[in-house]
């Protein structure tokens, strides 16, 4: 048992050995730029590729700056927020079908072809916004879900402080 043990040790040092070197030599740019910055290179270099004064991006973005605020606007309706939770949800799942269909007619309304093959496109212009509308959504439910929990909570300790007093008093009676 301790020979098994002691290879599976080894092979392990091995493998997380293999893996550190990895992470070193391709974090390791060769200008010797640091992590953040080689990030937001590319960052830029996105943006600058992007023809933001297309109609359809425009309104695609405008359109998720929208969505943001229905979502904090009816934070309070937990019922539509599930509701539009599951359709977001359907949205992102369908992004795959999306760009492929955008991608077979994007000359229809597009000035360049920004639909790959990975979806890198839409999965940073429509993915990545419905995406953190849904986290909202999951912060905003669990929010009210711990105020639900407290609210339950008072009302059992009330009820038990209550039923407490009975017991007392008809204790106090006999």
């Amino acid at each position: 048992m301790d020979a098994a043990a002691e290879a599976f040790a080894s092979m392990t040092e091995q493998v997380l050995g293999q893996v550190k070197s990895a992470v070193a030599s391709s974090a390791a740019s060769p200008d010797d730029r640091s992590i953040p910055q080689v990030i937001y290179d590319q960052a830029m270099a996105f943006v600058s590729a992007v023809d933001w004064k297309e109609p359809w991006i425009a309104g695609l973005v405008s359109l998720e700056a929208l969505l943001l605020l229905v979502v904090l606007l009816t934070r309070k309706h937990t019922t539509f927020q599930a509701w539009l939770f599951m359709l977001l949800g359907a949205i992102i799942y369908c992004a795959k079908h999306i760009n492929h269909f955008c991608a077979q007619h994007w000359r229809s309304f597009a000035g360049q072809p920004y639909f790959d093959e990975h979806g890198i496109f839409v999965s940073i212009l429509l993915s990545t916004p419905l995406l953190i509308a849904n986290i909202i959504i999951v912060i905003n439910h669990l929010i009210v879900l711990s105020g639900l929990l407290v609210k339950v909570k008072r009302a059992e300790l009330r009820a038990r402080a209550r039923e407490s007093a009975r017991e007392n008093n008809s204790k106090k009676e006999k």
